[in-house]
């Protein structure tokens, strides 16, 4: 014991994976009447604590049966032995509550930097509580789901920007989160705004550039165009409904054969999948819902017909949607490891040589007629016969396009087992 009347302790290191590290039940047995003893019997206890990576932290002292009930099921680590720092894991969430927002403090400090509590003693049960300031471990754990779950999407679909939204507000509350966080620390003590606050107008600012485009997507109708409709209507009501495209039997790897011998599925672009599957009600070859992407761009960007039959009848597809698919086409090409089958000019994309040999070319260009393109001559499809052109379309090189055109495979050329 020092000659100034303290008693003090050496600094010890603890590291531990849970958002909070406890040193439990500090009893203060008094046995004497409240009128007897003040704080000058009982003195002070003052703690030092600081973070070894440089973070903000929280130290506070308080009543052992408030603080259990406060962090209820999150983990943390328990200090058994000080002497020999010994800890004690308690299994649970990853995230625990803000402690500045809890009441039953008898004393606290936070912030960056070495933090030092200073606390009367008082008797009864205490607990003394060293946490990250924001009260959480080093991972939102909400984001790396998301995020994980995103990436999967993006690998398996390609195209998934709705997908990222729920991403993108996870991290715009997060960011709020860490901004006020950021904002109290950095102020006085005795002047801090209330978190609340400062995140809902953290959020505010940083939503903002958002506010245009966020308005326009409430006010529009994001709806495929009549003529689709029409399309699709066609074909629900002319193609042979020889399956329920929903028969469980179709899904998974042990597929009933009875059932598999009687499907004549569409294949159309990856993109129109589910809509054909909801609104024509036929089996499909690729669906956005993640499977058939590869085969369905193979198909159309073929350069024989051989080609193209043989993914089709591995499919047992009867039925081809063909559509405009100028915008993706380069997209496709790269994701097949070709090069890019159309330039980009002052008038926009342009065709070039091997475009037109592509079963993309041959059937939405041509009607699988064949034909000549600039000098390049483009194959007919003798085995694809033309069944539906929708009314609306497009002007190509002088002559009319339909923009949604149906195609029925021909038995006796590819022959389905």
């Amino acid at each position: 014991m020092p000659g100034n009347g303290t008693i003090s302790s050496d600094a010890r290191r603890y590291r531990t994976q849970t958002p909070a590290l406890l040193e439990s039940d500090l009893a203060l047995p008094v046995k004497c009447p409240a009128w007897f003893y003040g704080p000058e019997q009982l003195g002070r206890v003052t703690i030092t604590i600081s973070s070894v990576e440089g973070r903000a932290v929280f130290l506070g002292i308080g009543p052992s049966d408030e603080v259990r009930t406060w962090l209820g099921r999150t983990a943390h680590d328990e200090i058994t032995d000080p002497a020999n720092g010994k800890l004690r894991q308690i299994p649970g969430s990853l995230t625990a509550p803000n402690p500045e927002t809890a009441r039953f403090w008898a004393a606290s400090a936070d912030g960056r930097g070495k933090q030092t509590l200073t606390w009367t003693a008082r008797e009864g049960n205490w607990t003394v509580v060293a946490m990250n300031a924001d009260g959480r471990t080093g991972v939102h754990v909400v984001l790396v789901i998301w995020g994980v779950v995103t990436l999967f999407l993006a690998l398996s679909q390609r195209v998934n920007e709705y997908y990222a939204v729920p991403l993108c507000a996870c991290a715009l509350v997060e960011a709020a989160r860490r901004t006020a966080a950021w904002v109290r620390r950095w102020s006085s003590r005795d002047r801090r705004p209330p978190r609340p606050r400062i995140a809902g107008l953290a959020g505010l600012v940083l939503a903002l550039p958002m506010a245009a485009g966020v308005v326009e997507e409430v006010r529009s109708d994001h709806v495929a165009g009549s003529d689709l409709f029409a399309t699709l209507g066609w074909m629900h009501d002319r193609i042979p409904h020889r399956v329920d495209p929903y028969d469980p039997r179709l899904l998974g790897p042990a597929r009933d054969s009875a059932v598999v011998r009687d499907v004549r599925a569409v294949l159309a672009p990856w993109s129109l999948g589910h809509l054909l599957l909801y609104e024509a009600e036929l089996p499909v070859v690729a669906n956005n819902f993640g499977y058939g992407f590869l085969d369905s761009i193979r198909f159309f960007l073929a350069s024989s017909e051989a080609e193209a039959l043989a993914i089709a009848k591995a499919h047992r597809a009867r039925w081809v949607l063909a559509a405009d698919l100028t915008p993706r086409v380069n997209d496709y090409a790269q994701y097949l490891g070709r090069p890019p089958l159309l330039r980009a000019t002052a008038d926009g994309l342009a065709a070039q040589g091997a475009y037109f040999q592509t079963m993309q070319a041959r059937l939405y260009d041509f009607d699988g007629k064949g034909g000549d393109a600039a000098g390049y001559l483009v194959e007919p499809t003798p085995s694809l016969r033309l069944v539906f052109a929708s009314r609306t379309g497009t002007w190509r090189a002088g002559r009319f396009v339909a923009r949604w055109k149906v195609f029925e495979i021909s038995e006796t050329r590819s022959p389905i087992p």
